[in-house]
C-alpha cells in the first residue's frame, strides 16, 4: 500500500478515539457510577445520537463532493437524493430516540442507525484509491459501535429487569 493509500497515525488514533465516550459511558453505567450527576447511560445515547450526526453528515459532503466532480446521470442523480434523505431520516431517527422514555428502545434505535450506516458504507466504493484505508477503519469502528450499543441494551436489560 502507498503512503497515499494509508491513513495518517493522526486519522488513526482520532477514528479509534471516538469509541472512548461509548467505552466510558458503559464503564460508568456497568459500575452504576455518573460524572456531575450525568449517567453513562446518558452520556452513551447523547454521544451516539452526536456521532450518528457526524456520520451522516459526511455522506452529505460525500454527495455534494461527487455532484461537484463528476458528470451526473439520473442514476447517480438518483442515488444521491436517495443518500441525502436517508442521511436526515438516520439523524432525525437518532434525535427522536433521544426524546423517548425507555432507554431500551432508545439504545436499539440509535444502534440501529449505526447497523445501517455499517451496511450502506460496505457498499461505498470510494472512487479515489486514498479514501479506502479510511472506509475501512470507519467499518471497523461502526462495527465496534454497534457491538457496544448491544451491550449496553444487555445491561440495562439485566440492571431494569426488563
Amino acid at each position: 500500500m502507498s503512503a497515499a493509500q494509508q491513513l495518517s497515525t493522526q486519522q488513526r488514533l482520532l477514528g479509534y478515539l471516538g469509541l472512548l465516550p461509548f467505552i466510558v459511558g458503559l464503564s460508568l453505567e456497568w459500575g452504576t457510577l455518573d460524572i456531575a450527576g450525568v449517567s453513562g447511560l446518558w452520556l452513551f445515547e447523547t454521544y451516539s445520537a452526536c456521532i450518528a450526526s457526524f456520520v451522516c453528515g459526511i455522506w452529505w459532503g460525500a454527495v455534494i463532493n461527487n455532484t461537484s466532480n463528476n458528470t451526473s446521470n439520473d442514476t447517480s442523480n438518483n442515488r444521491s437524493s436517495a443518500t441525502l434523505v436517508l442521511s436526515n431520516v438516520l439523524c432525525l431517527l437518532a434525535w427522536v430516540s433521544l426524546l423517548l422514555d425507555n432507554p431500551i428502545v432508545t439504545l436499539l434505535l440509535l444502534g440501529g442507525v449505526f447497523f445501517v450506516v455499517l451496511v450502506l458504507e460496505k457498499q461505498l466504493k470510494p472512487h479515489r484509491a486514498d479514501l479506502q484505508p479510511y472506509f475501512a477503519m470507519r467499518r471497523q469502528v461502526t462495527g465496534s459501535v454497534v457491538i457496544l450499543h448491544l451491550v449496553m441494551v444487555m445491561d440495562v436489560a439485566i440492571s431494569t429487569g426488563a
